[in-house]
Formats: C-alpha cells, structure tokens, sequence
C-alpha cells in the first residue's frame, strides 16, 4: 500500500467536544501517541457550537479539521 504524504507545515486542528474529564483525557493521550493533539476542547454542546461558529471566545480561530464529538453531550447533544 502505498503511503499517503502529509502536510508538515501543519498538524490537524481536532475538536474535542466531551463533557467526560476522564474520557477527555484518554482521547487526548490516543491521539497524542499518533502525533495528533487536541487544538480545541469544549465541554458542552453549547461551547461546541460557538467554536464552530467562531463566537464568543473562540472568535478567532481555525474551523477544526476533525470533530471528535460526544453524542450526549450537557446542555445540547448530539
């Protein structure tokens, strides 16, 4: 199989939307072993909204690349 060249100038821009801090922190080491770090958590539904929207104290920022979404996530889910 041939091997798929990556971008090195950039890594991926993950979001990570879990309200979970124990389910938070093993994604973040998973993906922190392949050489892909969170860029972004959030903690709610809410917050995950307004990264994606760019509001509030997300204004200035990157749309991530990947959403790791939990689909029952406090105050709004999936």
């Amino acid at each position: 199989m041939q091997e798929i060249p990556q971008e090195k100038s950039r890594s991926a821009v993950i979001l990570l939307a879990e309200d979970n801090l124990t389910d938070a922190f093993l994604i973040q080491e998973a993906l922190k072993h392949i050489k892909y770090p969170i860029r972004t958590g959030v903690v709610n539904g809410e917050e995950a909204l307004l990264c994606l929207h760019h509001e509030g104290r997300f204004a200035p920022g990157a749309d991530p690349d990947i959403l790791v979404l939990d689909l029952d996530l406090s105050k709004t889910n999936g």
